[in-house]
């Protein structure tokens, strides 16, 4: 019988990341309640299947933002090792869908203001403040992140990006997502 190691969670740990994920979850539930949450409720949101899907996955992305650290303080790192998994699977999905997403959001002129990264940023400061380093999951996918959305501004304010957004959209939408 194989029995899972568990490590007892140390209580000196900090509640940083914790509590990030804490924030990040409420802003999510803060900035997609009014524009996404309620119309869903009220029946006045229309959007394509793709939007729902990658909004499915950054939500699950954040939970697990949530869950990695608590699983950290527990002590319960084989979990962690597991739940993190999810991670690079999530990411993909997101990435995909965001195209999508982008185009429905531009279509719809629906200025969103700050995103992620400033937490992603936030939480590489801490790092490196607290430790001496930058976690290679933050260093790495946060720096991903950062541009590729500093890229999606830039993109997706143009008018050649437009055109092609357009015509992408409209053969998402021809094969039903």
């Amino acid at each position: 019988m194989h029995v899972p190691h568990v490590v007892r969670a140390r209580p000196s740990r900090s509640w940083f990341f914790s509590i990030v994920g804490g924030i990040g979850l409420f802003a999510v539930a803060i900035g997609f309640g009014r524009t996404y949450a309620v119309p869903m409720a009220r029946g006045t949101f229309v959007a394509s299947a793709a939007v729902h899907v990658h909004g499915a996955l950054a939500f699950a992305w954040v939970l697990l933002f949530v869950a990695q650290p608590l699983l950290v303080r527990w002590g319960r790192l084989g979990w962690h090792r597991r739940v993190g998994r999810a991670g690079l699977p999530l990411a993909v999905g997101v990435a995909v869908t965001m195209v999508p997403a982008g185009v429905f959001q531009a279509t719809r002129d629906a200025a969103a203001g700050g995103g992620p990264d400033v937490w992603i940023v936030v939480a590489m400061v801490h790092d490196r403040l607290t430790r001496g380093a930058v976690h290679p999951v933050p260093a790495w996918a946060g720096s991903a992140v950062i541009l590729e959305q500093s890229f999606e501004v830039f993109a997706f304010d143009t008018p050649l990006w437009r055109s092609i957004a357009q015509k992408l959209y409209g053969w998402l939408r021809s094969i039903g997502l």
